[in-house]
């Protein structure tokens, strides 16, 4: 688990300049579901923009080439996007 949020903040530029900040005081709890929620509000914003361009993109190719590929949902491209933030 530990190793996944230190991936998030890094991803974030957070990670050095938060965790000091939520290892102290009586309201170190709620500072961290706070980074967290804002790292997860983020991840849904950056995996719905990049399923759109994703999309987008099939579709432009189709246009473009002779040999049309499949336009992937909203979901797989969703899922698709959200992997390769990962990897």
């Amino acid at each position: 688990m530990l190793s996944i949020l230190s991936r998030l903040f890094k991803m974030s530029g957070l990670f050095m300049q938060t965790l000091p900040l939520l290892a102290q005081g009586p309201n170190a709890g709620a500072a961290l579901v706070g980074v967290l929620i804002g790292v997860g509000i983020g991840l849904t914003i950056g995996v719905c923009i990049g399923a759109v361009i994703l999309r987008a993109a099939c579709g432009l190719l189709n246009k473009v080439i002779d040999d049309p590929i499949d336009e992937p949902d909203f979901g797989k491209a969703a899922l698709i996007v959200f992997v390769r933030m990962l990897v």
